[in-house]
Order: C-alpha cells, then structure tokens, then sequence
C-alpha cells in the first residue's frame, strides 16, 4: 500500500487516501511492531499530511461522505495518531449532520475517540443521544462501542445507558460474540449502572459464551461480575463457572491476567458477603 502512496499520492483523492489509511491501521491491528514500522515510514507521513490536507480545506469536510470520516478517524486511533485539528474537525462535523452517520459510523466515531481517550464536547454526546433515542437501527455491537468508549472516557450519562440497556434486553445478545459480550461486561462494571434487565442478560451470555474467552476476556468479565455483586444479587453460578474454566486453562494466563483475576474473584467475595450483610 506505501509502495502505491509513493508512486501515487499526487493523484489521491480523499477517498484514495481514506482507503489507504485503512489498509495501514488494519495492518497494525495488535500489533506494536508494525504500527511503529508503519508510522516512522516516510510514505505514511506523506499519506497522513495528504488526508489531512484534503479533510480540512475550506468547506470541503461537509461534503465529504460520512463512512470516509469515520474510517480515517478509526484508522488514527488503531495507528496510534492523534491529531488535534483533524479530530477537531470530524467530531464538529458529526455534531452537526449526526442524522446522516450510520449508526456504525457513530459508533466508529466514539470508539475511536474513546480509544484515543479524547473526550467530545458536549454537544457531540447530546447528538448521540438524540440518535440513540430517536432510531430504531442501532445494534448491540454499536451499543457496545459506544457504551465502551464511554467508560474509557469517563462519561456517565444515565440517557445513554438507559437507551444502550433497551437494546441488549431487547435483542438478548444473541448475536454478540464473545468479547463484545465480555466488553458490555466490564464497562457496565467500570461505568456502575446496574439496569438489573440488562446485567442479567450480560450475566446469561457470559454463562453461554466463556467457552471461547481469551484469558483477556476473563479478566474484563471477571471485574464486571465483581462490581455488580456489591449492588445485585444472583451471579454466583456465573463467577463459580468462570473459575473452574479459568483453572482448567490457567496454563494460557500470564502474571498480570492471574493477578487480575484474583482480585476480582476476592472482589466480588467480599461484595457479595457485604451486600448481604447490609440486606440483613
């Protein structure tokens, strides 16, 4: 791909250059070493500048389609990019046409700012609630996306949460698969809103779906279930599965998953014992 932006580039359009960027941070998916490679490569400095340069010239990011925005936005965040004036730029732009980003759009969007760990103005949240409250279309994988870079960002917002619940309680997460099941798990713990309806349907899918966690998503589901135990009750067949999994697997979990765990299993203990003590 950086051998055609050398040869190239000049004649890239911005969607040329938005597909490029995609291929890049596609590429560096989980992987440092070549996210390192890829941003220190002369030709990506010049696609990046290039993007840049054909985003923000003068009233043309209004007209640019919306999945190019949200692709080069989730490109910079998987690359490790964070650029103030193009971010900037993409999120006002959301703010102000919300009604005409997809829902998966949207929630490309938020994830990328929450993995970036910039928090949106004002603004930008009260038009995703407005979309979140107002569609009919917006699925349990963009729910978690966006409920997800919440937590990272720190935003607790009851609308959201009220409107991201409706979903996983109407749609039973039955199509999620196993780390967006652990993912809801560990935000509703980290974000602690405990819509009962919907932490019992994120409960009963991490029941069903353990069987194929990565010792990651034991950990993300493990402290999800200890946070809830300190305010609900009826987790205790979960947790019990979980760590018998968990020690018929222990061999695959490095330190940190094992020092993790066992803070959430003493976590949830001792929420438990005091939930039930202050029920007494």
């Amino acid at each position: 791909v950086l051998k055609l932006v050398e040869e190239y580039l000049p004649k890239f359009d911005i969607y040329n250059c938005a597909t490029a960027l995609h291929k890049c941070g596609l590429n560096s998916r989980d992987d440092e070493l070549a996210t390192r490679q890829i941003q220190s490569d002369p030709n990506f400095i010049r696609l990046f500048s290039a993007t840049k340069k054909r985003a923000l010239e003068i009233d043309s990011i209004a007209r640019v389609e919306p999945r190019v925005l949200a692709s080069i936005l989730w490109a910079c965040a998987r690359l490790n990019i964070y650029d103030s004036e193009l971010t900037t730029a993409i999120a006002a732009d959301a703010t102000n046409r919300m009604n005409q980003y997809s829902p998966s759009y949207i929630g490309l969007i938020m994830w990328a700012l929450g993995y970036s760990g910039v928090r949106p103005r004002p603004s930008f949240i009260k038009a995703v609630i407005a979309e979140l409250q107002g569609r009919p279309d917006f699925d349990s994988h963009t729910c978690m996306m966006i409920t997800y870079s919440c937590m990272r960002l720190g935003i607790r917002d009851k609308r959201v949460m009220e409107a991201v619940g409706q979903e996983v309680m109407n749609s039973g997460l039955e199509m999620a698969e196993p780390l967006e099941v652990a993912s809801y798990c560990y935000a509703y713990g980290k974000l602690e809103y405990w819509e009962k309806g919907a932490i019992s349907v994120i409960a009963d899918r991490v029941l069903e779906t353990m069987g194929d966690f990565s010792p990651r998503m034991f950990s993300m589901a493990a402290l999800g279930l200890a946070s809830a135990a300190a305010v609900l009750e009826g987790f205790d067949t979960t947790m019990d599965k979980l760590k018998v999994m968990i020690e018929d697997r222990l061999v695959e979990f490095n330190h940190r998953d094992i020092s993790t765990i066992a803070f959430a299993v003493g976590k949830f203990s001792q929420n438990s014992l005091e939930r039930r003590m202050a029920t007494e």
